[in-house]
């Protein structure tokens, strides 16, 4: 029911809509989709002023219940949480069936930090009858219990981090950015809080110790600029995320500087993709990513905010190719094995609803 999320999209949260719909349906599940802006369409939600889009998302709850009604019955109903969202998880127990909420973000905290936030009285007020009303809550991080529980007392959660789809990932990707070079690189959207300014100062630092090295770099936002035109530095801009995988593996490590930052509630999807193109990982060491990355078996785990750290770690990679390829096969192999959509599907398929 977020606005700003299409199921056609090309950032990480279009992706992860998509790619649960296609776990379910691999599960042999019919799955009919709501949103304002994709699949059944409901009425696109705009407004001149943020407190008009607020009243829009809230008036889109009747809209929905209604055209759940119309267009079922359903035996489950599964939710990405989302600001004034609550008739979904309603609608799942007032039918006595199933409602599957999923967590990714705190996003009253984000909205009202980072955006505007004008009724927040109404945005806790429908997260609390989302979270009540859910027979079971997914979060994607650890770091999001604590927000969870702020707004409702309902105890039937998991952690359950985000995954990959195997098929997009198959052995032997052709590069479609080939290059001599050794090559790291960074995919997600280019914001403060995924280390870009970081990023470029490891990258650099590590050029200047060996000039044949190269950053590419996958996605686009607002610190774009701060990257363009700099030596060694290739950009592709946002792309479709299935050319993703032949970009993956025109690497030979990828990148999640992540600085320093409580909490920290992020399930990267960037850094399971990396795996899943068999590259290893140089990571921040914070909130959940050791569950994901076993230092200096799968990848290499750093401080958050330790350009050094990184920088080194980089070169150690570079001149240790052998190395790099075991990292990446143990990588590929976890994730394989460990975290895929059909294994988030089958989390969220294995409930009851509550007596």
């Amino acid at each position: 029911m977020d606005p700003g999320i299409s199921a056609e999209g090309t950032k990480g949260a279009s992706v992860h809509v998509r790619e649960m719909m296609a776990a379910f349906r691999e599960l042999d599940h019919v799955v009919d989709l709501f949103s304002p802006r994709s699949g059944a369409l409901l009425s696109p939600i705009g407004g001149k002023t943020a407190a008009d889009r607020e009243e829009k998302q809230l008036s889109a709850n009747r809209e929905l219940s209604d055209e759940l009604e119309r267009k079922g019955p359903y035996d489950l109903v599964y939710e990405r949480h989302s600001l004034f969202a609550h008739a979904g998880m309603e609608f799942a127990k007032a039918h006595g069936i199933p409602g599957v909420l999923e967590i990714n973000s705190p996003l009253i905290d984000e909205q009202s930090r980072h955006r505007t936030l004008v009724n927040s009285f109404a945005a806790k007020e429908s997260a609390a009858r989302s979270f009540d009303a859910a027979s079971k809550i997914l979060l994607v991080s650890s770091g999001l219990i604590s927000y969870m529980l702020e707004h409702c007392a309902n105890p039937n959660f998991q952690v359950c981090p985000n995954g990959i789809s195997p098929e997009r990932f198959p052995e032997n990707l052709r590069p479609t950015r080939p290059d001599t070079r050794f090559t790291v690189g960074f995919l997600g959207t280019l914001k403060p809080w995924h280390g870009i300014e970081i990023l470029l100062e490891a990258f650099l630092a590590a050029r200047r110790d060996e000039p044949n090295i190269r950053l590419l770099v996958i996605g686009d936002g607002p610190m774009a600029n701060l990257l363009e035109d700099v030596d060694g530095v290739e950009m592709t801009g946002a792309v479709d995320p299935m050319d993703v995988p032949g970009l993956l593996a025109s690497m030979n490590a990828g990148l999640a500087p992540y600085p320093k930052q409580e909490p920290f509630y992020f399930s990267p999807l960037k850094i399971v993709e990396y795996m899943a193109a068999g590259l290893p990982v140089i990571a921040s060491r914070i909130g959940d990513i050791p569950m994901v990355i076993a230092d200096n078996v799968d990848g290499i785990l750093v401080d958050p905010g330790d350009r050094q750290a990184l920088t080194d770690s980089i070169l150690h990679l570079m001149h240790d190719q052998e190395l790099c390829s075991r990292m990446g096969g143990n990588a590929r192999r976890k994730v394989m094995s460990e975290f895929t959509w059909k294994t988030v599907a089958e989390r969220a398929l294995n409930v009851e609803v509550p007596a």
